[in-house]
């Protein structure tokens, strides 16, 4: 029964996205930009896929979830990206705000001291924990109840799979709402460390996780210009705090950052 158990728990894992506080995240985030790009055309998320780079390779692209999974009539403007063409655009949004990124990082440090004062998430924790004591308590008796022959085996059975349901959505949401937590707090303390390596290095050289994460809320790909021309290839990074810094055409960009560095 607990093997069946668990298999309920991980089909349901698979299956669901749980919503707290309005927001709707998945448990890990694989890659940099997992969940942080955006459609600017129709406001999906974007999928990472592998394209055939050449007969031996692949190279990571990041496409619009819309285009990809139910035609690329529903969105149309949209286009695959490299994924390098996005880290150098956050190289190029970096060098923009190198120049006061003192403030940029007070702004994004308010914001998270913001979010921690705000006792909502502790809140919540609390009520989903006694929620799931209550949960695990009411299988214990169910248990007790078929060892006692007070409940028949197909009532315990239905019984029992329900409470196992609601026990483990219960401990997802409690993982959930303390893995926001922790965001929170390591995103304060990856800020001041920030600072630190900040005043020792000027500039990136390359593609840094910790700081895309510390300072972008998202990432937008793709824009119709106040003209109506489209460009696919504009890359717009929401800052953390406040403020955003636009990249436009960031693919012709990429090629001719290339091209200077191979003549």
């Amino acid at each position: 029964m607990w093997n069946k158990a668990q298999e309920i728990r991980k089909k349901r894992y698979k299956e669901n996205v749980l919503t707290i506080g309005g927001t709707r995240e998945k448990f890990t985030r694989k890659y940099a930009l997992s969940s942080l790009c955006e459609c600017g055309f129709c406001g999906t998320k974007l999928t990472r896929r592998a394209h055939n780079q050449d007969t031996h390779s692949t190279k990571p692209v990041w496409k619009c979830r819309t285009a990809t999974n139910k035609g690329k009539d529903l969105c149309p403007h949209s286009k695959a990206l490299d994924e390098v063409i996005i880290e150098n655009a956050f190289l190029e949004v970096y060098r923009l705000l190198s120049v006061n990124f003192d403030d940029v990082l007070d702004s994004v440090l308010a914001t998270v001291e913001d979010a921690l004062a705000n006792e909502e998430d502790i809140v919540r924790l609390k009520k989903i924990e006694k929620s799931l004591s209550a949960w695990e308590s009411k299988r214990k008796k169910l248990t007790d109840m078929l060892l006692d022959d007070t409940i028949s085996k197909e009532a315990y059975d239905e019984k029992y799979n329900d409470f196992t349901d609601k026990i483990n959505q219960s401990k997802n949401e409690k993982e959930l709402l303390m893995l926001n937590l922790d965001s929170k707090k390591n995103i304060k303390i990856r800020m001041k460390d920030l600072r630190e390596r900040l005043s020792e290095v000027d500039m990136l050289d390359e593609f840094d996780r910790v700081v895309f994460e510390s300072i972008v809320e998202k990432v937008i790909v793709g824009e119709t210009n106040e003209d109506g021309s489209i460009d696919p290839y504009k890359l717009t990074f929401v800052l953390k705090g406040n403020g955003y810094k636009a990249i436009p055409d960031a693919k012709e960009r990429y090629i001719s950052l290339c091209k200077k560095q191979i003549s």
